[in-house]
């Protein structure tokens, strides 16, 4: 489910440092894990419109780093989705221009 991470941050930051107390390794295989399960999967929206999972994602990772430490070994992965979310929205915004210059 790609909302998993967004949704349960309280059983990821625990995860997550369970991870890192097995190493970097398994920290970096971890975060990436749930990266990948939280950005993958279809979309649906309104063209030229940012996707409604990508504001909700951009809300939510904010939201969530606005309440770790930066030390936080989940600060990566939520740092990560909101980055991707952001990139994705600046996109949806850049077709929309494109398609009014049409």
């Amino acid at each position: 489910d790609h909302a998993f991470s967004l949704d349960n941050p309280t059983f990821v930051v625990g995860y997550l440092a369970a991870a890192k107390s097995h190493g970097s390794k398994c920290l970096e295989s971890a975060t990436s894990a749930l990266y990948c399960a939280a950005v993958s999967g279809g979309k649906q929206g309104t063209p030229g419109e940012p996707f409604p999972r990508d504001v909700e994602a951009l809300e939510k990772a904010k939201s969530i780093l606005d309440s770790l430490p930066r030390f936080s070994p989940a600060y990566r992965l939520y740092d990560l989705i909101k980055q991707d979310a952001e990139k994705n929205i600046a996109e949806s915004l850049k077709e929309r221009e494109l398609f009014d210059e049409e």
